[in-house]
């Protein structure tokens, strides 16, 4: 009989969202503002190097009603030798499309699509640091009930 009930064929069977897990941990690896020990604003560490900025469809506008259905949110790391690192989530957990507006990335830098649930795999994540820079930098569509993480690059 069979030693356990172990499925080993399994990371075949979902090699797309194999793939798409694999890329999510390397990604939050590889960025200082989604790995730092503490929160933003933590008062444990005054003059914190990690900032978060919320917002809603529209930038600094977040919508904290009940019933809202949107999340936006950046997450700013500043390093020691003045670089930074920006990474800009949205999230629609309505069932249609809506529009966001994004944030302005910081000067010199463009909005880079990491990944976009909403859009079929291997589109669904992109291999980090390969991330492709946005063509529109203003505004986003974002399907239903799905998430989107930029990176300012």
């Amino acid at each position: 009989g069979p030693i356990n009930w172990f499925d080993w064929t399994l990371p075949q069977k979902n090699s797309e969202l194999f793939q798409f897990c694999r890329r999510m941990i390397r990604f939050r690896s590889l960025h200082p503002a989604l790995t730092h020990p503490l929160q933003a604003g933590d008062d444990r560490e005054p003059g914190s190097s990690l900032e978060a900025v919320w917002h809603g469809t529209r930038p600094c506008l977040p919508d904290w009603s009940p019933g809202n259905r949107v999340l936006a949110f950046e997450l700013r790391h500043r390093t020691e030798t003045g670089g930074s690192d920006v990474v800009y989530v949205a999230i629609n957990t309505y069932w249609e499309p809506l529009e966001f507006v994004l944030p302005t990335p910081p000067s010199g830098c463009r909005w880079h699509i990491f990944a976009n649930t909403g859009a079929p795999s291997p589109e669904d994540a992109y291999e980090p640091g390969e991330e492709p820079p946005r063509e529109n930098q203003h505004d986003i569509q974002l399907g239903g009930r799905s998430m989107i993480a930029l990176v300012a690059r």
